[in-house]
């Protein structure tokens, strides 16, 4: 099963172009995102968060589109930041989370 899946995502800020046509999909594991400053990591989980919305495209977290399922069929996804808070989450289900 897909855990998270983008498809020909782009996210623009005026004529800055943070995220162009992005698809990728993650089926379990242990993923890294990294990129320079700007580079639309950011930008790509506040949209995998449903914090902030794509321009173009869509994604798919557990099967389902975020934006239009019942909180309780994601209720199990979340994310949590380090030094800012940008508007994400962490689930209940977690104990305890580090970030290094």
């Amino acid at each position: 099963m897909t855990v998270v899946g983008v498809r020909n995502v782009t996210r623009r800020f005026g004529s800055f172009v943070a995220l162009d046509d992005v698809s990728f999909s993650l089926s379990g594991g242990i993923t890294g995102l990294l990129g320079p400053n700007g580079a639309g990591k950011t930008t790509l989980l506040r949209i995998l968060a449903t914090v902030a919305a794509a321009d173009a495209g869509s994604i798919e977290l557990l099967g389902r589109d975020p934006q239009n399922a019942q909180a309780s069929s994601i209720s199990g996804v979340g994310s949590g930041t380090s030094h800012k808070n940008q508007g994400f989450i962490v689930s209940s289900r977690l104990s305890s989370l580090s970030i290094m």
